[in-house]
């Protein structure tokens, strides 16, 4: 992720649109964007999803008998989690075909967590796509309630990387879904494909669009509960007040690396409570002041969390701002996961979840209260860890 786009996210992203990934944006915000673009997508969507839209759900069984399931999570996309889960019986198979001129699209299986949750893919063409080096497919995912009740929306979309069988012809898709919507609903769940990018040279050489639409009724009895840990303890730290961006050049050589001259100040923040399963552990907090506004929640938020950046190094003290240089910080005061004396990875995706407040019941965000944040690491078997603690520097937080 390059500087930019790190800057922009940190500054232009709230915590409560990037975490809550089932949050929809209205037609009338996006036409100011794009509105011929909008209504031709809705137009072909909701035409397609009358024809298209299918699906019944078979018995829950070990693994499909189509292909080596657990296999394919395991070897195609370093999945041994989901893997395990398939050889477990916690697999739903499923068997909803659409296709087109060019491909046959078949929803295989959904397997997960209470957390995490899979849908499986199965794209077998029939054109040549020639020397394909690289396959991407567009989903997104609701509930049917959405659809009736909210048709002019539009979801957030995701891009699920594709796998090539070269033996069988077959691509595989692995789709990590919203949780949302098989977690805090009872309703069907629809995911939406809309079309395939196939690149050639690692070169986008077309795009396929078909709208094509899958509805069925999650399994949710194969959903392994989650450990949730009830925390609530204060931690703080010294944080810089004018934390400027991030940067992907750690050498560069312009910044500065010494001693930083800069205002800072003290910030508290309450950790809530640590959601844990195998595929991933989200701590969620609260920032104190309440006083702070979406940049100073930010700002705070990315100094508990984020590796480097940078911030002015003001060299003939704070109070001429005239004279200053950029500074990069490597930042040992942030969180970090510990499990059985091993460091666990945080979920870079994760980083972009930015504090929120919390939303009345039109859905608009309050004007005050505390700032919500949330962060993510790699999953674990708590049971069978012996001990887990998150550090912040010198300060520990024993969770187990």
């Amino acid at each position: 992720m390059n500087n930019s786009e790190r800057y922009r996210r940190a500054f232009n992203t709230y915590y409560d649109k990037a975490l809550k990934e089932h949050e929809i944006l209205s037609g009338a915000a996006m036409e100011k964007k794009n509105k011929k673009r909008i209504v031709n997508r809705w137009a072909i969507a909701i035409a397609s999803f009358l024809v298209l839209i299918s699906g019944t759900t078979l018995a829950v069984g070990a693994a499909t008998g189509l292909f080596d399931l657990a296999g394919i999570f395991r070897n195609d996309f370093e999945d041994p989690i989901s893997a395990r889960l398939v050889e477990d019986g916690r697999v739903q198979e499923l068997d909803i075909t659409h296709e087109n001129e060019e491909y046959q699209l078949k929803l295989v299986a959904f397997t997960g967590d209470e957390e995490t949750h899979i849908a499986m893919f199965e794209l077998i063409p029939k054109v040549d796509f020639g020397n394909v080096s690289r396959i991407v497919m567009y989903g997104q995912a609701f509930s049917p309630s959405v659809l009736e009740e909210k048709t002019y929306y539009s979801y957030r979309t995701s891009k699920i990387e594709g796998s090539y069988d070269r033996e069988k012809n077959v691509y595989y898709f692995s789709y990590k879904l919203p949780p949302y919507w098989a977690s805090d609903t009872e309703e069907d769940l629809v995911i939406r494909i809309r079309g395939v990018d196939i690149f050639m040279k690692d070169k986008m050489a077309k795009y396929i669009h078909s709208v094509m639409v899958y509805q069925f009724a999650p399994d949710r009895s194969i959903l392994e509960e989650s450990v949730k840990i009830p925390v609530n303890q204060l931690v703080s730290k010294t944080v810089y007040q004018d934390l400027v961006a991030f940067t992907d050049n750690y050498d560069n050589p312009h910044l500065y690396r010494g001693e930083i001259i800069a205002p800072t100040t003290e910030a508290t923040i309450i950790l809530t409570e640590a959601i844990i399963s195998k595929y991933s552990t989200e701590i969620k907090a609260l920032i104190e002041d309440e006083s702070n506004g979406h940049g100073t929640a930010n700002s705070y938020w990315n100094q508990f969390t984020e590796e480097r950046f940078l911030v002015n190094h003001y060299y003939n003290g704070v109070e001429n701002k005239n004279a200053y240089e950029i500074a990069c910080v490597e930042n040992t005061e942030r969180f970090r996961l510990i499990v059985d004396g091993v460091e666990l990875k945080v979920n870079e995706e994760s980083l972009k979840y930015l504090p929120g407040r919390e939303h009345d019941a039109e859905g608009n965000e309050k004007k005050e209260g505390k700032f919500g944040c949330a962060i993510k690491f790699e999953g674990f078997d708590y049971k069978a860890a012996e001990s887990v603690e998150l550090h912040l520097g010198k300060q520990v937080v024993k969770l187990k």
